[in-house]
């Protein structure tokens, strides 16, 4: 995350004012056609009223209460920004600093906000503060198949989340029923705690943390 967080910064402050310069090569007539081809779908999405793509709404069924209708994501929203500066065209330009200074101002500007904070250190790794409490969580092992799982953290209007997450892209098919393996395994201590090791075996998954060892089952067994 901070990677991209470090690249909207430096987006911006150049949308404010035109003045930082980056080396920058003009694509030639066949990238500009495949970039094209590449924003259509999300020209398509946009919505000049909020300034930010619009799409209609899907999700797993939590996080959130919405039934229906169209969201605006900011994750598109900022994917759509870095797309538009690819061709180098001016009108693209000033659509997407349209979009960073819109979900930068949707950005929570509560103090009381510092009180509470989700942190992903890793892609393995998260530090949750609540007021005074700190809690650590570390994804031991997790797998879908042949697809590895990974914290993401992610938020709605008035909710901080963290998820594992198997796979993110377009839909696709999976066949539980030929899945090899398909288990999560974390630790949640307030306070830092010490390694972490999962490992299976003969049907059973073990985690160790510290001096805890915890052993489950494992369903459907190997």
């Amino acid at each position: 995350m901070k990677p991209v967080l470090r690249l909207v910064i430096a987006v911006a402050l150049a949308c404010g004012a035109h003045s930082a310069r980056a080396a920058w090569t003009p694509p030639d007539a066949a990238q500009l056609a495949r970039l094209e081809r590449a924003l259509a779908p999300q020209h398509a999405q946009w919505d000049p009223a909020e300034q930010m793509p619009k799409r209609p709404f899907s999700s797993p069924g939590y996080h959130t209460t919405l039934k229906g209708g169209f969201v605006h994501s900011t994750r598109d929203a900022f994917t759509y920004a870095v797309g538009l500066l690819d061709p180098g065209k001016p009108e693209h330009l000033d659509r997407a600093c349209a979009i960073l200074r819109r979900v930068i101002a949707l950005q929570d500007s509560d103090p009381a906000a510092k009180h509470a904070a989700l942190t992903l250190t890793s892609p393995t790794q998260a530090t949750l503060t609540a007021g005074e409490l700190t809690f650590h969580v570390t994804l031991a092992q997790a797998r879908l198949g042949d697809l590895p799982g990974k914290l993401t953290t992610g938020r709605s209007r008035d909710l901080r989340f963290l998820d594992v997450e198997f796979y993110h892209g377009a839909e696709r098919e999976f066949d539980l029923a030929t899945l090899s393996e398909a288990l999560t395994a974390f630790a949640l201590s307030v306070g830092p705690h010490g390694p972490v090791t999962a490992k299976t075996d003969a049907g059973k998954l073990t985690l160790i943390c510290d001096t805890l060892t915890v052993t489950a089952a494992m369903h459907p067994t190997p």
